[in-house]
């Protein structure tokens, strides 16, 4: 389903809710396998379809300052963290002792 990469996430909802129709009985858990785009997205784009409100247009499909946060924004040292772990690895592959590591990144991040 190349089409999906030029849509973006409402489009992408409806269409796939559109294809979930048509394919009837399982559809819409055959579409979330293929897409791997949530049940519940798909089934929240079948109820707009359906329902009586006129569908979207154009504009923003999040609301200003909606989706994910980064993770620095999260966790303001995590840049730091990830360098010292990166720095306690001897030539580019584990850390001398994981369980250890381990161990200290969570004291770090409690």
């Amino acid at each position: 389903m190349r089409v999906l990469e030029t849509l973006n996430e409402y489009q992408a909802r409806l269409f796939v809710a559109d294809r979930a129709i048509e394919l009837g009985r399982g559809g819409v858990s055959r579409l979330a396998r293929l897409t791997g785009m949530s049940r519940v997205t798909i089934t929240k784009g079948i109820g707009e379809l359906r329902s009586r409100k006129r569908l979207k247009t154009a504009g923003r499909v999040r609301q200003p300052g909606g989706g994910r946060k980064k993770a620095e924004q999260v966790a303001p040292a995590i840049g730091q963290h990830l360098t010292r772990i990166l720095e306690e690895t001897d030539d580019g592959g584990r850390p001398d002792e994981p369980a250890q590591m381990d161990q200290q990144v969570h004291a770090r991040h409690c």
